[in-house]
């Protein structure tokens, strides 16, 4: 009987083991304590909200514009109890991902993304969210589209790069350039946040640019996108780029 008594402690006490074997634990701030509305800066009445998944399918986004189904979703994630942690790093990412983009209180874009558990908002804070969003999904965001890069997921820059280096994991290949015949750009300088490059046209006809830039990365001979924040600047044939870091183009002298 003692035996079988041990046996079934034994037996019990691995089970316990294995049903915890995946659970990441975390160093919480001290400073913090539980919080919640994550999403409370959050402007539904002037704004959609826009969903993202990044799974084994691949990436894919659905956007809401009822708000009083938006005001739903955000009440719901606003009643999670988190605390904020301290040693979240990019190893502990995993599919699926989750993200969510609505204009903010300040105007400005709001964006968070969610993997394993975790919570990311765009200013690099993580927190402990435990949610079921496969089932937020099946319930409003039925009806969506295909994405064919990370680089437009929300904290796609903070899911991908960090002190140490990038994720190629989660970067998406670059296509190959295919520029007009004559039309050329070259590097012009950078400094801490800002890239010049000039535009050269010997086509013979005119062209015009818009914002569609991409900024993309060299990693072991492969080219990636990668996320920035853009704006364009007219000064003649020279175009100044504003990025939220100092990144690689195609030119061999800035890679």
């Amino acid at each position: 009987m003692k035996n079988l008594i041990c046996l079934l402690i034994i037996a019990t006490v691995c089970v316990l083991l294995i049903g915890c074997s995946e659970t990441t634990m975390y160093t919480p701030n001290n400073d913090m304590a539980f919080v919640t509305g994550l999403m409370e800066n959050a402007k539904p009445e002037e704004s959609a909200l826009k969903f993202y998944c990044y799974d084994n399918d691949g990436i894919r986004t659905s956007t809401i514009f009822i708000k009083d189904t938006i005001q739903e979703i955000l009440d719901g994630l606003n009643a999670v109890k988190a605390y904020e942690i301290i040693d979240w790093s990019l190893d502990d990412i995993s599919l699926p991902i989750y993200g969510f983009e609505i204009k903010g209180k300040n105007n400005w874009l709001m964006s968070v993304a969610w993997t394993n558990g975790v919570w990311i908002t765009q200013d690099g804070k993580a927190y402990t969210f435990d949610y079921d969003f496969k089932n937020l999904e099946q319930s409003y965001f039925r009806n969506s589209n295909k994405l064919s890069c990370f680089s437009f997921f929300p904290c796609s820059r903070l899911l991908t790069q960090n002190e140490k280096g990038w994720n190629s994991s989660l970067l998406s290949p670059a296509e190959m350039l295919n520029p007009p015949h004559d039309v050329t750009v070259s590097y012009n300088s950078h400094n801490t946040d800002t890239i010049s490059v000039n535009y050269m046209n010997n086509s013979g006809s005119e062209w015009l640019y818009g914002e569609g830039f991409r900024l993309q990365v060299l990693l072991n001979d492969i080219w990636y996108n990668i996320c920035a924040t853009l704006k364009r600047v007219f000064q003649r044939n020279t175009t100044t780029i504003h990025a939220t870091a100092l990144f690689a183009t195609h030119s061999e002298d800035f890679a």
